[in-house]
């Protein structure tokens, strides 16, 4: 993406908004994985937490 951006032939301006929409689709997708992976994690745990609750509960802990 960013050599056919320097080997573009237009304006300045028509690179920089290429660029800057290049840079957003990049921290966008940063930004879709680390808060899917969050949520997992947390949906992970909370799992967890409820098997080790009932667990304690069933045997008297």
């Amino acid at each position: 993406m960013f050599i056919g951006l320097y080997t573009l032939k237009e304006p300045l301006f028509v690179k920089g908004y290429y660029f800057m929409g290049t840079v957003g689709i990049i921290v966008t997708s940063f930004m879709v994985a680390k808060v899917t992976r969050g949520n997992q994690e947390d949906t992970e745990d909370s799992f967890f937490d409820d098997d080790i609750k009932n667990y304690k509960e069933k045997n008297g802990a």
